[in-house]
């Protein structure tokens, strides 16, 4: 699968994080969101994937990369940009793609915005060739809504083992980006932006009907000030998409 390893401009029209709007939805976003999340859950892929609201911090050079590095020890995981020159692209799977709206000769565009490495994440299951039908439709849904833009398909990996009653709080040192396991209860939710949600399904054991549970499993935390620095959050809460 031809997913290619982002450069500066991938990121020029993504929204800042510290914008006001950046995790306010349209209508239309939401229902993109939804459509997005009934799609991976139609094929069953709510182990692997979920979807991903794009973004930037910090500005990134044509020679860097962004890898997120995890420490099971410390519970924390850090991405930072590093040199592409030393990176070994077999070892490194993309968890964060963005699809964009221009067509490349095989009908997608695809580009990696952040990166794990597989001796970190030995069972993570990346994209594949197989999934090129599921790609295919991602996109097109993206498409209807214009939300190539807005929208990304995230791999899931937790290194950290995160419970129900924790968070990851995220600061900014610099250019790295430092999330810490923290209690739940430290987070004030009015603050909380989501930027990645995953889908389980559901079926009621009287009647046999399914429907499809979204629950946002990270988000940034931003201060009273507007600014990102002082941390982001993973969070879990639901509502129905069907």
């Amino acid at each position: 699968m031809d997913i290619r390893p982002h450069l500066s401009a991938d990121y020029v029209d993504l929204p800042d994080i510290d914008n006001n709007n950046t995790g306010t939805l349209t209508e239309s976003e939401d229902q993109c969101l939804g459509m997005l999340g009934n799609l991976i859950a139609e094929y069953g892929f709510n182990h692997r994937f979920g979807v991903t609201l794009l973004h930037y911090h910090f500005a990134v050079d044509d020679s860097e990369i962004f890898l997120e590095e995890p420490s099971r020890e410390m519970r924390m995981v850090t991405t930072r940009p590093i040199q592409k020159s030393s990176i070994d692209f077999t070892s490194v799977v993309p968890i964060n793609i963005r699809f964009l709206a221009r067509e490349s000769l095989d009908g997608q565009d695809m580009v990696g915005l952040e990166y794990v490495s597989m001796v970190d994440f030995p069972g993570i299951e990346a994209v594949q060739e197989s999934d090129a039908g599921f790609l295919k439709q991602f996109e097109q849904v993206l498409t209807t809504f214009s939300g190539h833009s807005r929208f990304g398909l995230g791999v899931i990996h937790d290194s950290l083992e995160i419970g129900e009653d924790e968070v990851l709080l995220e600061h900014c040192n610099g250019r790295s980006l430092h999330c810490n396991v923290a209690l739940r209860s430290t987070v004030a939710q009015p603050n909380i932006i989501e930027t990645f949600w995953t889908w389980k399904t559901l079926t009621d054991g009287i009647d046999g009907m399914k429907w499809c549970e979204k629950s946002c499993s990270r988000a940034c935390f931003k201060s009273d000030s507007g600014s990102h620095s002082s941390g982001h959050a993973s969070i879990h809460h639901n509502s129905n998409s069907w």
